[in-house]
């Protein structure tokens, strides 16, 4: 499964790309809020590490994308009282990015992959592209699983960063083009 490193760039990227699509450009400040949210966000998931035997359920579910959705959308709501709805799906996309990559993910761990649908089912879901390698937390300062480690996290920037930088340029374009045409 992916590491933090790839799940924020992951949430950086959805931020980046729902700005790119905004009518209205958000000020610097804003625009920085939500990048640093949506990153946040997108690593949220793996908080359950905290408790290791619920990891990779509630936390990787549906359910709680959907008490993202109502959070986000609360505190935006109470904070700005605008952008209400652009916020909470950007929040949520940044949220799910996270079960996305997971399921794209190689998993060492029995069951492997996450259990999306919980409460409402135990089943586990893990795609067989297993495009991301797996991280290993157990040994964690011996040469191999930090080689290993290393790598997981090679690969995953060598497959998001493009898709970040495009999503950056994107925005910055669509951020810069207001100004220039005056």
């Amino acid at each position: 499964m992916p590491s933090p490193i790839g799940h924020s760039l992951a949430g950086a990227t959805i931020a980046w790309c729902a700005e790119s699509i905004r009518r209205t450009p958000l000020d610097s400040r804003d625009r920085l809020r939500l990048t640093l949210a949506c990153a946040g966000l997108a690593v949220a998931p793996d908080l359950d590490f905290l408790y290791p035997p619920i990891h990779r359920t509630m936390t990787h579910s549906l359910s709680a994308l959907g008490l993202v959705v109502v959070t986000t959308g609360l505190i935006a709501w109470r904070v700005r009282r605008n952008d209400v709805w652009y916020t909470a799906v950007t929040c949520a996309f940044a949220y799910a990015s996270h079960l996305g990559l997971d399921w794209l993910g190689s998993d060492t761990k029995l069951p492997a992959g996450i259990q999306l649908f919980w409460p409402f089912s135990n089943t586990w879901f893990i795609s067989s592209l297993g495009i991301f390698r797996a991280t290993d937390l157990g040994a964690f300062f011996r040469i191999r699983v930090i080689v290993s480690n290393a790598l997981a996290v090679l690969r995953e920037l060598l497959i998001l960063t493009p898709i970040s930088l495009c999503a950056w340029w994107l925005r910055n374009r669509r951020i810069r083009r207001p100004a220039c045409s005056d």
